[in-house]
């Protein structure tokens, strides 16, 4: 019998973009944690998430396991990704005409920033 992926947890990691799976084997007697890394190369602004998402699916079938692993799960991942890469394009548009941010009239809540090579584990 080939030996299975069994998923332990996903996590993040913002530079470079990635979205790793930490897994251990089936046949594996020591449930040695392993991990792998997929990175978002060409992600940008304008990614197609949920086509992202499939193509991650396809890509790396055998890592990711539909009966273990969600699109769901997978998707939100994006976005947190994304969402943390263009933060500052973002609030670029709402800087007003002397360049200086005005945050008075937005209603989102602030977050700290991530240092680069954080990683945030679910």
């Amino acid at each position: 019998m080939a030996s299975k992926v069994v998923a332990q947890r996903l996590a993040v990691k913002y530079n470079p973009p990635t979205i790793a799976l930490i897994y251990t084997r089936s046949d594996d007697p020591t449930k040695q944690q392993l991990i792998r890394e997929m990175q978002l190369v060409d992600i940008n602004p304008k990614s197609n998430l949920p086509q992202l998402c499939e193509h991650l699916f396809k890509a790396h079938a055998q890592f990711l396991p539909r009966d273990q692993i969600s699109p769901d799960q997978i998707m939100k991942l994006l976005i947190r990704i994304k969402d943390n890469l263009f933060k500052k394009e973002e609030e670029d548009i709402y800087a007003d005409v002397d360049g200086e941010l005005n945050n008075s009239d937005l209603d989102f809540e602030a977050h700290a920033e991530d240092e680069e090579d954080d990683a945030d584990f679910f």
